[in-house]
């Protein structure tokens, strides 16, 4: 079986999701595409997606918490390779919309809030169907 094609940053076409049972053929389970910044998230990760006043829908109205000291600039366009509980990931491509700086708030971990952009239904699923078992974080966005 041939591996799927190469899309951006020579990740999938289309942003596929990876189980531990459909990992691409001649990589590693845990290797992110040249550039990817990685997301964990677990139960009690500081990252966690996150939805605002403008509505409930993860994808359409949110996005995703990335824990981290390496902040990137507003509006910077990367590519976020995003890893869920039971060894399920995937690449999306994301714009950065917020952030927190360690000094901002010292009680909450530093980082920045994304929307991911051209997420697919597949990946929608993973994203309700991690939602469901843990609450997104709320992002005041006004």
């Amino acid at each position: 079986m041939a591996p799927p094609p190469a899309g951006p940053a020579g990740g999938p076409a289309g942003g596929g999701v990876f189980s531990p049972s459909k990992a691409p053929s001649g990589a590693a389970e845990g290797d992110a595409p040249p550039g990817a910044i990685e997301a964990s998230l677990g139960a009690h990760s500081p990252s966690n997606f996150y939805k605002t006043l403008n509505g409930n829908d993860i994808v359409e109205h949110g996005g995703i918490f990335v824990s981290t000291y390496a902040i990137p600039r507003l509006e910077q366009q990367l590519l976020l390779r995003v890893h869920l509980p039971g060894g399920y990931h995937f690449d999306c491509t994301a714009i950065v919309r917020w952030t927190r700086e360690q000094r901002d708030n010292p009680d909450a971990p530093p980082g920045f809030g994304a929307q991911m952009v051209g997420v697919t239904a597949e990946q929608r699923q993973l994203i309700m169907r991690y939602v469901r078992n843990r609450e997104p974080m709320f992002y005041d966005d006004f």
